[in-house]
C-alpha cells in the first residue's frame, strides 16, 4: 500500500481516494469450462451492472454529476491497469498484453522513473515473482484470480447485495440466459464504462439493455432451481428490481 500510494501520488488524487474513500460491492464467480468467454460476457456486463446499481452520486456533502462517482474515480486512477483490457482481441492475449503494459508500481529505474512492465522484462529484469505480484496490481473491471472478480458494482445496501447476486447468477451460470445476454450485448469499452459512471440508468440506451438484462438474469436464475436461489430470494430481487431498474432508476437516485 506504501508503493501503491507513492505511484498514485505521481498521477493524480483519484487513487488514493480510490485506497481510503471509495467502496465496492464484489462478487466472485466461478470460471467455468470455458473461463475465457465467461470473462469476456462478464467484461461486456460490467457498464449495465455499473449503471443498475449506481450508488455514489455524492462527495465531500456535495453533487459530483456523476451516478456512481466510485466508478467516475476508477475511470481517471490509471488507464495502464483499469477498465476493460483489449475489447478486440481473445481473452488470455487481451490480458497478457494489458498486463505487459501496465505499469510495474513497485519499482524506478535509475532516473527514478516508473516503466511498464513489459519494458522490464524486454531487458530481462523481471522474475516470475515479480510477475506474480505485478498481477495483483491490476484492477480491471473483472479480475482473473483462479476465480473471476467483479468489481464493477457499488457498495449498496444488504437488501440490493442479494438483488446483484441472483442477477449475476442468472445472467452467468443459466446458458440459455447466458446466450440472450450475449445477442443482446456488443463489446464493452470505455465510452460505455464512462456513460455509466456518469449518467447510469439517465443514458437511455443503457437503461434500455439493463431493463432487458434483469428480465434475462431473473428468467435465468429461475431456470437455476431451489437448489442454486431460493424461490423467496428471487421474488426479492425481483421486487427490487421492479423498484429501481424497471423504474429508470439506480439507488443513486434516491440519494
Amino acid at each position: 500500500y506504501v508503493a501503491m500510494t507513492r505511484y498514485f501520488e505521481t498521477i493524480g488524487p483519484s487513487g488514493v481516494r480510490m485506497m481510503r474513500q471509495t467502496a465496492a460491492t464484489q462478487i466472485s464467480v466461478d470460471p467455468g469450462p470455458r473461463p475465457e468467454e465467461r470473462w469476456r460476457l462478464l467484461c461486456d456486463l460490467a457498464p449495465y451492472l455499473t449503471a443498475i446499481f449506481a450508488n455514489s452520486p455524492r462527495y465531500a456533502g456535495s453533487d459530483t454529476g456523476d451516478r456512481s462517482f466510485r466508478a467516475r474515480c476508477w475511470r481517471s486512477l490509471d488507464p495502464s491497469r483499469t477498465g476493460i483490457p483489449h475489447p478486440e482481441s481473445p481473452a488470455v492475449e487481451a490480458y497478457t498484453r494489458f498486463a505487459l503494459e501496465a505499469v510495474d508500481m513497485t519499482r524506478t529505474d535509475a532516473g527514478g522513473a516508473y516503466r511498464t512492465f513489459g519494458e522490464w522484462a524486454s531487458n530481462d529484469d523481471a522474475t516470475e515473482d515479480q510477475w506474480e505480484n505485478h498481477l495483483t496490481t491490476l484492477f480491471p473491471e473483472i479480475r482473473p484470480r483462479g476465480h473471476l472478480e467483479l468489481r464493477c458494482i457499488d457498495a449498496v445496501d444488504p437488501d440490493l447485495v442479494g438483488a446483484a447476486l441472483v442477477l449475476v447468477a442468472g445472467l452467468v451460470y443459466d446458458p440459455t440466459a447466458t446466450r440472450e445476454a450475449r445477442a443482446l450485448m456488443g463489446p464493452a469499452d470505455e465510452e460505455m464504462l464512462n456513460r455509466a459512471a456518469h449518467c447510469a440508468l439517465r443514458d437511455k440506451v443503457l437503461l434500455s439493455g439493463c431493463q432487458a438484462l434483469v428480465e434475462i438474469g431473473l428468467r435465468g436464475a429461475r431456470a437455476l432451481g431451489e437448489r442454486i436461489i431460493e424461490g423467496a430470494e428471487l421474488e426479492r430481487a425481483a421486487a427490487l428490481f421492479g423498484r429501481w431498474t424497471g423504474q429508470g432508476r439506480s439507488p443513486a437516485d434516491a440519494r
